[in-house]
């Protein structure tokens, strides 16, 4: 499955950049990129998506698990607003 085109620079800087993402941080935190830029590693899926809603811009960003192999996840709705 590819990312949709508004998120394929930021999917690419991820892949970029994991292997260091992995020794600087570890498995298991989450990655915020906005613009293809690596905007922070966050112990908690939902406060790099609060990041990302307050400093994203156009509304572009992606949040990525930093693990040695994706992970397929699955959300039920998108978020809307976040407070």
């Amino acid at each position: 499955m590819s990312a949709p085109s508004h998120l394929s620079h930021e999917l690419a800087a991820f892949m970029q950049q994991r292997p260091n993402l992995l020794r600087e941080y570890g498995a298991g935190k989450f990655a915020l990129f906005i613009g293809g830029m690596f905007q922070g590693a966050f112990a908690d899926r939902v406060e790099a998506l609060k990041k990302g809603y307050t400093q994203g811009g156009d509304g572009h960003f992606l949040v990525r698990k930093i693990s040695e192999k994706d992970e397929l996840v699955h959300l039920a709705s998108p978020i809307t607003s976040v407070r």
